[in-house]
């Protein structure tokens, strides 16, 4: 009686790891195999989601020039240059009597017809909940939100696109 029992609940685990398909075939599920392909297809949906998410209209160089201040030996200014591909921004910063702040590699997303740059660096001081910079078109001209110092880093800036 023992055997029958023992016979009786392996045969019943084993028929309860099988589902029936649409053809009424039965097939084993392994439970690892299913785990493997959710994740699978979860990873696939995550990274189709962010390159969709960013509008082809923002890929490519964008470039600034800004005066900051006057000194001594001349003016001090800034230029940028941002590199925007669909995974990720580069900001590069050419400098004349200013510190260069929050340059390298920045994380993106598109927001309400907005494009928001987010630092993705070493330099703790730069990383912000807000975008640090945000780029923006309006009919044929694109701007951008972020530059400069005091007087300018809240304005609208036109850039131009290379």
């Amino acid at each position: 009686m023992k055997n029958i029992l023992v016979i009786f609940f392996s045969f019943f685990s084993f028929f309860s790891c099988k589902t029936e398909s649409k053809d009424n075939k039965s097939i084993t599920l392994k439970k690892d195999s299913i785990i493997d392909k959710i994740e699978v297809k979860k990873n696939r949906l995550l990274n189709e989601e962010k390159n969709s998410q960013i509008n082809v209209k923002y890929l490519g160089n964008f470039t600034i020039t800004l005066e900051t201040e006057a000194t001594t030996t001349g003016m001090a200014s800034l230029t940028y240059s941002f590199l925007i591909s669909k995974e990720e921004a580069e900001l590069k910063i050419i400098s004349y009597h200013e510190s260069l702040n929050c340059d390298g590699n920045y994380n993106i997303l598109e927001k309400n017809n907005t494009l928001e740059l987010y630092y993705n660096g070493e330099t703790e001081y730069c990383k912000t909940k807000e975008p640090n910079f945000k780029l923006k078109k309006e009919g044929n001209k694109f701007f951008m939100k972020g530059l400069g110092g005091e007087a300018t880093f809240n304005e609208w800036i036109e850039v131009v696109k290379k």
